[in-house]
């Protein structure tokens, strides 16, 4: 208004308010007057925030209520937090708040913007943040379910199952496409069969898929073997022993344990109790792994040589020979992902054998002798 009234308590502004303010001293002697505008902004939910955008053509500052909110993403500069509806990325916000994080309570204030024609919050601050942690669950869909429909699905975190890349990014699931993009810096390349999850993104007008994780989940039965042939590295799961066969002699294959990182294109033999279990891709230095005489391919592939693949006979896993297809051209079958056991890669004196049995190689402690 136009008097001014002592200030004696706190201000309690509720709507748009413009507030004048001076300084008086004990003789009357009056300060300059100091002027500021503080705006009401309504808390509006991460659609609502995207609409805000849209409807204004242009950049507007809002309050994004977080309540109920997860981060799915978070490598510092991009993190991708969605509600049950959509997501949203926070641009170079600097919180670190992990993924797995869900708030409770609390708001952003920042911009509603776009970068690329992709809705984002900048220049934000966290208020009257509270959380929780919970498991993060991407949503499981299809190329199909996402593909020309970017706006339902815009920022969330999504998992795609059986899914292969190629060297320049172009990810396919059947008939179906969709553009992968390395925005996290995981460094792959052309992968076949694998699972992956990411965040639903666009460029200008560029459909695409950030890739967050590669993985390969391979089934053990009873038997507790398998055999496993990757085309990226990836972190060997705990619970799982991986082997390579490093010698053949004797009825018997020798197997050499590899730990820690399986290197990409290695074939291996999984012991392992019965279950599923998940090969996560890993940028972690793999050291090279010598002597391997398995073989393996990513997709479905008949293989025009005499091999022997894992099996079990007569109660006794090992490798025995495989079965040849002759509509195929005298070959043999080999599923995707799968090793075996080449017979050009054996000595000769063995090569007519009808299966190997396993011989693990031992540690150099042949046995303990307990002193009375």
């Amino acid at each position: 208004g136009v008097d001014y009234d002592a200030y004696t308590e706190a201000l309690n502004i509720t709507e748009t308010t413009t507030v004048y303010a001076k300084a008086v001293d004990a003789n009357g002697n009056e300060s300059a007057v100091a002027e500021a505008t503080y705006t009401k902004i309504e808390v509006l939910s991460i659609a609502e925030a995207k609409a805000a955008y849209d409807n204004a053509g242009a950049n507007i500052d809002v309050a994004v209520d977080l309540t109920g909110a997860v981060v799915t993403v978070n490598n510092g500069q991009y993190l991708f937090i969605e509600n049950e509806t959509t997501g949203i990325n926070i641009y170079n916000s600097g919180a670190e708040y992990a993924e797995g994080t869900k708030f409770t309570a609390g708001y952003i204030l920042g911009t509603s913007t776009t970068y690329r024609n992709m809705h984002q919050l900048s220049n934000v601050e966290f208020c009257g943040v509270e959380t929780t942690t919970v498991t993060v669950e991407p949503l499981e869909v299809a190329i199909a379910d996402i593909a020309g429909n970017y706006e339902e699905y815009e920022g969330r975190f999504v998992k795609l199952t059986g899914v292969s890349i190629d060297a320049d990014k172009n990810m396919t699931q059947g008939d179906d496409e969709y553009k992968a993009y390395d925005r996290f810096a995981l460094g792959f390349g052309a992968i076949a069969n694998c699972d992956v999850t990411g965040v639903v993104a666009i460029y200008n007008t560029g459909e695409q898929l950030y890739i967050k994780d590669i993985t390969y989940n391979l089934s053990v039965t009873a038997a507790g073997y398998a055999t496993l042939f990757l085309d990226f590295a990836a972190a060997i799961p705990a619970g799982v022993e991986a082997y390579t066969v490093t010698e053949v002699n004797d009825g018997y294959v020798t197997l050499t344990q590899v730990e820690g990182v399986l290197p990409a294109n290695t074939g291996v033999i999984v012991k392992a109790d019965e279950a599923n279990y998940t090969f996560a891709y890993s940028t972690d230095e793999t050291a090279d792994v010598t002597g391997n005489l398995l073989e393996g391919s990513f997709v479905d592939t008949y293989i025009a040589e005499e091999a022997y693949v894992l099996a079990k006979v007569d109660g006794e896993v090992g490798f025995y020979k495989a079965e040849m297809n002759l509509l195929e051209g005298t070959a043999f079958k080999n599923n995707a992902n799968k090793a075996y056991l080449p017979v050009s890669a054996l000595p000769q004196t063995v090569q007519g054998a009808n299966g190997f049995k396993f011989r693990f190689e031992t540690t150099g402690v042949e046995g303990v002798q307990v002193a009375e």
